[in-house]
C-alpha cells in the first residue's frame, strides 16, 4: 500500500521547487524590461534653448533570495496544495473502484449454524466466555452472534467508504458502518425451503404436496385485534411473533394474500437487491423479499 503522507510531502516539495524556478525567471524578465522602468521627467528652461526633457531611470529595489522564497510561498502554496489534493483524490478513487468491484463479486454469507448440536451446546452455557470465538464460527445463529444490518453512524458512513476506510480500518468500520461496508448477511432460509415440496406460509410445516393442500389455512384469528396492531407485524420480539402467528393475513404472509416482503427481513430487501441477490438467489429471495424482487 502507498505511503500517502510521504508521497504527498515529496510531491509538494517538487512542485514548490519548480514554482520557485519559474517565478525567478519571471521576476528577472520583469526587472530588465524597459516597459517597467519608471522615468522621472525634469524640465529646465534655458535662455538659448527651448524646453529640454531629461529623464532619469529609477533603479528597482534589489530582491534577495529570502524575498524570493517568501513570494514563491505566497504565490504557489495554495495552488500546489489544491493540485496535490486533486491528484490524491483521483488515485484513491481509482483504488476504491477496483476494490469495490472485487467486493461486489463476493457472495454474501448467510447467518446460520455450522454444527447440528448448537442448541445442546447453548444449554451447556458455552456461547460466551472463553468459548465465544469458537461459538461465533460454529453456532452464530443459536448463540445470537449474527450482526444486525445497520450503520452506527449512517450520516457519515458513505463518506468514510469513499475515503477507503472500509478496507484500511476493517475492524473499526465493521463496528461503525456494518451495512455500508458490505458486512450484512442474509439469514438462512427456513428448513422447509430445502425440501422437495417447499414451504407453507408459516415456514414451519413441511409435509405438504406441491399444491400446498396440506398447509394450515392462512387467515387472521382475531380480525379486530389484527387490524389494530398491524404495525407490530415486523416487531422482533413477542409482539411480532404473536402477530405473525395469529394474524398472517394482515401481515402479508399468505401466498394468495397479496405481494409483500417478509416483515422480519423487509428492511434489508433493498440492500440485498442492490447486491444482485434477486437474480443470483431467487429461491431464497422469493421467501424473504418477493415484492422488492418482483417475484410474486
Amino acid at each position: 500500500m502507498l505511503n500517502w503522507k510521504n508521497w504527498r510531502a515529496n510531491w509538494k516539495k517538487l512542485e514548490l521547487q519548480k514554482a520557485k524556478k519559474e517565478l525567478a525567471n519571471n521576476i528577472e524578465e520583469y526587472l530588465h524590461s524597459s516597459t517597467h522602468v519608471k522615468k522621472e521627467k525634469d524640465t529646465k528652461t534655458n535662455a538659448d534653448d527651448n524646453k529640454v526633457k531629461k529623464s532619469t531611470e529609477l533603479k528597482p529595489k534589489e530582491i534577495t533570495e529570502e524575498d524570493l522564497d517568501e513570494i514563491v510561498k505566497e504565490y504557489n502554496v495554495e495552488e500546489a496544495k489544491r493540485s496535490a489534493e486533486e491528484s490524491l483524490r483521483k488515485d484513491l478513487e481509482a483504488i476504491l473502484e477496483s476494490e469495490l468491484k472485487k467486493r461486489s463479486s463476493m457472495p454474501i454469507q448467510t447467518c446460520e449454524d455450522k454444527r447440528p448440536d448448537c442448541a445442546i451446546l447453548k444449554k451447556s452455557k458455552t456461547c460466551g466466555g472463553k468459548y465465544t470465538d469458537v461459538m461465533k464460527k460454529n453456532c452464530e445463529k443459536t448463540c445470537g452472534h449474527c450482526n444486525d444490518c445497520y450503520d452506527k453512524y449512517p450520516s457519515r458512513c458513505s463518506y468514510f467508504k469513499k475515503l477507503g476506510l472500509c478496507d484500511k480500518m476493517p475492524t473499526k468500520m465493521e463496528k461503525y458502518c456494518y451495512k455500508t461496508c458490505g458486512h450484512c448477511r442474509m439469514p438462512a432460509p427456513p428448513p422447509c425451503a430445502n425440501t422437495a415440496l417447499g414451504c407453507c406460509w408459516n415456514r414451519v410445516t413441511t409435509k405438504i404436496d406441491k399444491a400446498g393442500s396440506n398447509c394450515p389455512v392462512c387467515k387472521d384469528s382475531y380480525k379486530r385485534l389484527c387490524k389494530t396492531f398491524s404495525d407490530d407485524c415486523s416487531h422482533k420480539r413477542s409482539a411480532g411473533k404473536f402477530m405473525r402467528h395469529y394474524c398472517p393475513e394482515t401481515c402479508g404472509l399468505c401466498n394468495g394474500g397479496g405481494c409483500a416482503d417478509q416483515p422480519d427481513q423487509a428492511k434489508y430487501c433493498s440492500f440485498w437487491k442492490g447486491q444482485g441477490l434477486c437474480e443470483n438467489d431467487k429461491n431464497t429471495m422469493k421467501l424473504f423479499c418477493k415484492k422488492t424482487c418482483n417475484l410474486c
